[in-house]
């Protein structure tokens, strides 16, 4: 193929951090650039500087790297103007989105203002990513209704669509890198024990915090058996502390690893791989666990593992009810019997073939070639959406608003009957549209106004409006009589802090989950509410 056709690429994740998707860019991107493509590379950076030779996988220089700051996350319009000009210089034939949050949506939103076509790929199943990492279910469509073609990881997740949606959705899973040295899992080490591993990121959906817990149930009964958890994250600290306040320190060690080729030296000398996650897309480190003929074990709500493991045959599933108690029994099946970790290996290793990267990466090609030229192929009713689509995106970019929580439907009705209250609340520290949402995802997938919903029906569900404000807790204190009938945020804005009344946290639970989503309140002294709150504060 010659130089021809140029590929735009907007990347997930920083390019100077290991991780799934960063190695999928590797594989790929150095696949088409041997196959003739031309290509532009537009990532995030985690470093005060850009260095090319601190990217977390090397990458072809012929790929050129062009590196946008996180501020975009924000609507920052200087970094938006950036990306334009990327656009303008490269004058791609076509992009590629690799984003599964929100700020996909600011990418396609540029591409569309700009009459550029694209594909747009996420990396975690549907429903993982409507609930933490997008306001609503409507904002996440719009994506995929105005591209050309959309990608996913797994059948179930392109089941998550309508049909509309869903006749323009490509299947690919990620690749991985065929082993060249397997475990043997039979046998203990000759310098070593027994070895359990985690790998991956360490972070809340991962739960690693029930592996260890479950290791704990068995670690007595099984002293030749050690578990190893590598990899980095905001949890390692908790983890670190976990596994101190179990007296665990002798029996569980952390490793950090900064490529594939020293994950690729640490698989022979494992013999069982567990992956604890609530949720995943297409998880690499599974695969190349089961690339190396390990036996794996995960739960059987886990999105992406529950399609890639066959319960009893490549490795095991493992049921709810007490997560711990079931997930050491498990482990302890496989402890138990060396002949069926060397089974389990086996097909493992057999079901670790269907991902290799020749076979994904001409997938890849032909979906990216098929964007080129996709309208050729679209039903009419496809066209139609797709047009409704690229107008309600160039609508808010006309707006300069690069972002996405503009796209919640409103009851005219039910506004017209709260408006007073909904201008009040607007704007308020108090309501946190991303913690409502995130919380009640019924009202996420409806593509409801988060605050119309909590003034008109949701404080009478309970619901909170923030961590930072209980409606339980505010109702039992501060009201009663007639001010029972109010929205107990409405209540406070308009009486309550007036008079003494405190916001009172819901926990401290979900700031140890999501820290940076913490707020900071800009004070100003003169403003009698902040007065008021503030000497309550130091009651």
């Amino acid at each position: 193929m010659n130089s021809k056709f140029k590929l735009l690429l907007f990347a997930a994740g920083k390019l100077d951090k290991i991780g799934g998707i960063q190695r999928s860019y590797q594989i790929l991107l150095n696949f088409l650039i041997e196959n003739g493509w031309d290509i532009t590379l537009v990532g995030f950076w985690e470093g005060r500087e850009y260095d090319r030779n601190k990217l977390s996988y090397s990458l072809s220089n012929k790929i050129k790297i062009k590196i946008i700051n996180y501020g975009f996350e924000t609507n920052d319009l200087k970094e938006v103007e950036k990306v334009k000009n990327i656009i303008r210089e490269e004058s791609p034939s076509i992009s590629l989105i690799v984003n599964s949050s929100r700020v996909g949506l600011s990418f396609a939103q540029i591409l569309n203002e700009m009459n550029e076509s694209y594909v747009y790929s996420i990396r975690g199943s549907s429903e993982y990513c409507l609930k933490y990492l997008w306001p609503c279910r409507k904002s996440l469509e719009v994506v995929f209704q105005a591209s050309n073609y959309s990608h996913v990881l797994m059948p179930s997740y392109a089941d998550f669509f309508p049909k509309d949606i869903k006749e323009k959705i490509r299947v690919i899973p990620s690749q991985i890198e065929p082993a060249q040295v397997m475990a043997n899992v039979a046998d203990k080490n000759s310098d070593e024990d027994f070895v359990i591993l985690y790998s991956g990121r360490f972070s809340f959906e991962k739960r690693i915090d029930l592996l260890i817990s479950a290791f704990s149930m068995i670690k007595d009964s099984n002293p030749e058996w050690k578990l190893l958890l590598v990899g980095d994250g905001p949890e390692k600290e908790s983890l670190i502390n976990l596994v101190k306040d179990l007296s665990l320190s002798t029996h569980i060690s952390f490793l950090s690893v900064n490529n594939t080729e020293a994950m690729y030296d640490i698989y022979p000398r494992v013999h069982l791989k567990v992956l604890p996650s609530e949720q995943e897309g297409c998880p690499m480190a599974l695969r190349e666990a089961m690339a190396h003929s390990i036996p794996v074990i995960a739960f059987e709500e886990c999105s992406g593992a529950n399609e890639i493991i066959e319960h009893n045959k490549n490795g095991l599933l493992v049921g709810g009810g007490d997560r711990v108690s079931n997930l050491a029994q498990a482990i302890e099946v496989l402890i138990h019997s060396p002949e069926l970790r060397e089974t389990m290996g086996g097909n493992a290793l057999e079901t670790s073939r269907e991902y290799d990267p020749e076979i994904i990466n001409k997938a890849w090609e032909k979906l990216i070639l098929d964007g080129m030229q996709a309208e050729s192929n679209y039903s009419k009713e496809m066209i139609s959406s797709r047009a409704e689509a690229k107008h309600t995106l160039r609508k808010f970019s006309e707006s300069e608003k690069y972002w996405n929580h503009y796209l919640f439907e409103r009851d005219k009705t039910v506004f017209e009957n709260h408006k007073d209250d909904y201008y009040l609340v607007f704007g308020s520290t108090f309501f946190d549209h991303v913690y409502y949402l995130e919380n009640y995802v019924d009202v996420k997938r409806s593509g409801e106004d988060p605050l119309l919903h909590y003034i008109s029906v949701g404080w009478k569900c309970g619901f909170n409006p923030s961590e930072e404000f209980s409606t339980e807790k505010y109702i039992k204190y501060y009201m009663d009589g007639d001010a029972k009938g109010l929205c107990p945020l409405t209540h406070y804005l308009e009486v309550g802090r007036f008079s003494g009344a405190r916001a009172i946290f819901v926990s401290s639970g979900y700031y140890t989950k999501w820290p940076r989503r913490r707020r900071t309140w800009k004070q100003n002294k003169k403003d009698p509410y902040l007065t008021v709150f503030n000497k309550n504060l130091k009651k």
